[in-house]
């Protein structure tokens, strides 16, 4: 079974998306060399401007196997979601699911069904894409403010990241380490790689803090990305 796996919508962590051009590429290569997609999609919802997009299920179901996550927009704690398929592949991956762990906390898939059920499901994601929509302003711009000449990024349309890059070649883990000091988190672009290797990157969320404490973080991290000489500091006395 030849498969291809990808995240089509405000891909973890860069919040790159596939334009309508590339998923009528990929959709219609998949049907040509007969291979499926696996379209993991647990930030579609999460979308801030722009039109919605087709999902490849959409335009190929027969060949696409689609999944999505209520982790991402209901609650973290619940680490359950969903699967949409053909009904063959429907019957393999409930025998698969039943030989990992039986099934999942009955109790919680009881939430979630009634909170579906009862309609609250649209509301609570208009309210949270006001929020995370008006994050993500608050990071973009403050990294504009204080860092345009120091580190380059491209402002996502949804999803819960931005991607950014230092116009320097330092690591970023350097910088975490002092960051976390000063009371700011974020993950340094090298979690991401393969091989692990030392990049200038970093993943920030803007999800889960306040539009004010955003935009403080981002001053802190300024302070440091601006001035080498008190992130040394910062970094030797969180070391000792």
């Amino acid at each position: 079974m030849r498969c291809f796996y990808t995240v089509t919508d405000f891909q973890n962590p860069t919040g790159a998306s596939y334009s309508l051009e590339r998923r009528k590429g990929l959709t219609a290569l998949a049907e040509r060399y007969n291979f499926w997609i696996l379209e993991d999609a647990p930030y579609s919802a999460l979308r801030y401007s722009g039109d919605p997009l087709p999902s490849l299920q959409s335009l190929l179901p027969e060949r696409v196997i689609h999944f999505g996550s209520f982790s991402k927009i209901i609650a973290p704690a619940l680490r359950m979601g969903w699967i949409s398929a053909p009904r063959e592949v429907i019957k393999v991956v409930e025998k698969l699911k039943q030989a990992a762990d039986l099934h999942s906390s009955g109790y919680d898939q009881q939430l979630v069904l009634s909170f579906l059920q009862s309609g609250a499901l649209e509301p609570h994601l208009e309210q949270i894409r006001s929020a995370y929509g008006e994050r993500l302003e608050a990071m973009a711009t403050a990294l504009t403010r204080n860092l345009s000449d120091s580190l380059h990024f491209t402002k996502p349309r949804g999803g819960m990241f931005i991607w950014a890059t230092l116009t320097s070649n330092e690591s970023t883990l350097e910088l975490f380490r002092a960051a976390v000091a000063e009371g700011v988190a974020f993950v340094p672009g090298e979690a991401f790689y393969v091989n692990g290797e030392s990049d200038n990157s970093m993943r920030l969320n803007f999800s889960n803090s306040s539009s004010a404490m955003i935009e403080e973080g981002v001053r802190r991290l300024a302070t440091l990305i601006n001035d080498s000489s008190r992130r040394e500091t910062t970094a030797s006395a969180l070391a000792y």
